[in-house]
């Protein structure tokens, strides 16, 4: 049997940035290539507090830092890096939230309506209907992170499949 070992894209430009989601809203950023928080605070307390911070669950909302200030410096502005991932998925040609859904047997969504039993809450599909014209125009990210997790997993049921697939490609072609 031959099984493709790639990186499916749907997952090389989705998990990492949701990833970035959980961080904590904390001052993250403000600690790269800072290291007087170290004298300051000492090793033990900046580990236990990394050890201790819960992280967040996946949404749509996003730590302040990763949406304005991803690269900031005193002389630069910062950048949004979901932005730039929505970007980079629509240059991807990454398919839509609802046609990678249908790909993964879980259904096809055919209105906003319809979204009310997939997403977390009323409002974030309000507030979806609101950016994109058409419920096939939603981007995977978006849609992934809008997603009611399943049971147990910080995930919803679409990332859970675009994962579990990517997982099994690499599980079979390393062993």
């Amino acid at each position: 049997m031959s099984i493709d070992g790639a990186v499916l894209n749907e997952f090389a430009v989705t998990f990492p940035y949701i990833l970035w989601t959980l961080l904590p809203q904390d001052h993250f950023f403000t600690a790269f290539n800072n290291p007087n928080r170290l004298y300051t605070e000492g090793v033990l307390n900046i580990l236990r507090h990394l050890l201790t911070t819960n992280i967040a669950k996946p949404a749509l909302r996003v730590n302040d830092e990763v949406k304005n200030e991803f690269l900031k410096d005193s002389y630069t502005i910062g950048l949004d890096l979901i932005s730039i991932a929505l970007k980079r998925g629509r240059d991807h040609g990454i398919p839509s939230y609802t046609v990678v859904r249908a790909q993964c047997g879980l259904g096809k969504v055919r209105s906003f309506h319809e979204l009310k039993e997939y997403f977390l809450d009323d409002p974030k599909v309000e507030y979806i209907n609101n950016i994109y014209e058409n419920v096939d125009d939603i981007d995977l990210l978006v849609g992934v992170l809008a997603e009611q997790p399943l049971k147990g997993s910080l995930f919803g049921p679409t990332m859970s499949c675009i994962a579990g697939k990517q997982f099994q490609r690499v599980g079979f072609y390393t062993s």
